[in-house]
């Protein structure tokens, strides 16, 4: 793909009482080529079209004890093809349904975070687990369930050397 361009704004905010808020913007644009490989339509043509993404997610948490927390999630998203002929159905070849998609979910947070300093750890861990429904009543065009998860482990092996590891992992059950 020629021209890709893809934008992330992360934001963690820590806030007074054990409360977090953790968010992310995202916008993705990826203009591509078609070539008919594995088309119900079994002709040769050769098109190019273009997808956009955009993707908003927040999560707000609320501190149990010192180092477990609760919270809600959102998950927003529009998806875009443009340009794309009538007659090549590309839309089966990828997940979502139609031209102009949305799929928004909420759910729940459960995070663990015994990290020494958040914005600077040198020992501790961190892992925050997500479930996320999708639906119909939230202006999606599918429903469906997510779950992820996030574990972080840090070392201090020295004044300066900090060695960090993650786990993350993204699921989604079913075929549509």
């Amino acid at each position: 793909t020629n021209g890709m361009f893809e934008v992330q704004c992360d934001a963690d905010i820590y806030l007074s009482h054990q409360q977090s808020v953790v968010a992310k913007a995202e916008f993705y644009y990826q203009p591509d080529k078609y070539y008919g490989i594995a088309s119900r339509d079994k002709g040769n043509e050769i098109f190019d079209y273009n997808y956009y993404s955009y993707v908003l997610t927040a999560d707000y948490c609320k501190g149990l004890t010192d180092k477990f927390s609760i919270g809600l999630n959102t998950d927003i998203n529009y998806h875009r093809f443009q340009s794309l002929p009538d007659t090549v159905d590309i839309l089966y070849l990828v997940e979502i349904k139609s031209a102009e998609d949305w799929c928004n979910g909420v759910g729940f947070t459960i995070s663990y975070d015994s990290r020494d300093d958040a914005l600077n750890p040198r020992n501790g861990w961190y892992s925050r687990l997500w479930f996320t429904g999708y639906g119909r009543v939230l202006g999606s065009q599918q429903s469906f369930f997510k779950s992820k998860m996030d574990i972080r482990h840090y070392w201090s092996l020295g004044q300066d050397v900090i060695l960090a590891a993650q786990l993350y992992a993204d699921y989604t059950p079913g075929d549509n």
